[in-house]
């Protein structure tokens, strides 16, 4: 039986919990700390659009600050839609979790909502913001992942990787603090950290690769891509036209 009640939170990102907020992380590295593989590993093309996307929404963080949550509510959905996650929770910025409670983030026992610091909206980097909504949507799947591992829906999951995460997931709040410690190794260190360091490095990757091609191509950084066949077709419409 969960020792979690409904509404208690099932993950507290800590400053000292091995995500260094603005520290630039190597993608790969991160990957390698990523153990446990979930069902959908091996959908990379998914994966991969999510990446992009992700990317491309990045680029309007500086110039749409009020737009901000929304961003990271589109990007979670996009993770989850990645990784077939049924789950729609919401997600709310809040002022002082990581002042008051040295969390950065937090998700319900039931998945169906997601708190994050809410200063890291207000900074000119997303990444603080991304690697939270990151994770914290890590704990979302899963929650699912346990829920249909308890259900037998064995064949839309990893039976191995979610009979882990169901353990996990179960001691996480216990009063024994052997198991409490690693229930929160299997749950944080070993999957959702890595998870959202990897991914974070990567949309922020492609991020860059975006804006620098804006500037390769003459088009302002940070603003729309173009590239040379963008170029091409607006002066053969824009001869079309002339000639009219």
């Amino acid at each position: 039986m969960s020792s979690f009640r409904e509404g208690e939170r099932v993950d507290a990102t800590r400053p000292d919990s091995g995500i260094r907020r603005g520290e630039q992380i190597d993608a790969n590295r991160a990957a390698e700390q990523r153990i446990f593989e979930c069902e959908h590993a091996d959908d990379r093309v998914a994966e991969a659009e999510f990446v992009s996307r992700s990317a491309e929404i990045l680029q309007e963080w500086e110039e749409k600050p009020a737009d901000r949550v929304e961003m990271m509510k589109e990007i979670g959905a996009g993770v989850r839609k990645a990784h077939h996650v049924d789950r729609m929770p919401t997600l709310t910025p809040v002022p002082g979790l990581l002042e008051d409670k040295s969390e950065h983030g937090e998700t319900t026992s039931n998945g169906q909502a997601i708190r994050v610091e809410a200063s890291y909206f207000q900074e000119p980097d997303p990444q603080d913001a991304l690697e939270t909504t990151l994770h914290e949507n890590r704990h979302v799947e899963q929650i699912e992942e346990k829920k249909k591992f308890e259900d037998g829906r064995l064949d839309e999951v990893n039976a191995e990787r979610a009979k882990v995460i169901k353990w996990g997931l179960d001691h996480y709040a216990s009063r024994n603090p052997d198991e409490a410690e690693k229930a929160k190794k299997i749950v944080d260190d070993d999957d959702a950290e890595p998870f959202a360091i990897e991914m974070s490095a990567r949309i922020l990757e492609k991020k860059a690769e975006l804006e620098g091609r804006a500037g390769e191509f003459g088009g302002p950084a940070g603003g729309e891509v173009t590239s040379p066949a963008d170029d091409a077709a607006r002066q053969r419409l824009a001869s079309e036209g002339e000639g009219a």
